[in-house]
């Protein structure tokens, strides 16, 4: 029975996980990426939404997503450099 209950609550969490990742919300199983090439960077706001801006507009939000390309590689959605979400 506990085992049981353990498995719904895991299987719960990976969905709540999933669902805040649709909204925006960064869920902190990743660095923030940065491209090293434009300079382009993610960012999270006091609401837990994830946003990108680049160094010197730091209050601008470009309205930018990284888009995954691979096993924890990212493409910039500015340049298109390919970076490794571990850097």
């Amino acid at each position: 029975m506990k085992d049981k209950y353990l498995f719904d609550l895991a299987r719960r969490l990976i969905e709540v996980r999933e669902e805040a990742r649709k909204l925006g919300i960064f869920t902190d199983d990743r660095e923030l990426l940065e491209c090293p090439k434009c300079g382009l960077l993610e960012d999270v706001d006091i609401n837990g939404r994830l946003f990108t801006k680049f160094k010197d507009s730091p209050d601008e939000d470009m309205g930018l997503a990284f888009k995954e390309v691979g096993d924890d590689c990212f493409s910039c959605p500015n340049c298109e450099e390919v970076i490794a979400g571990s850097e």
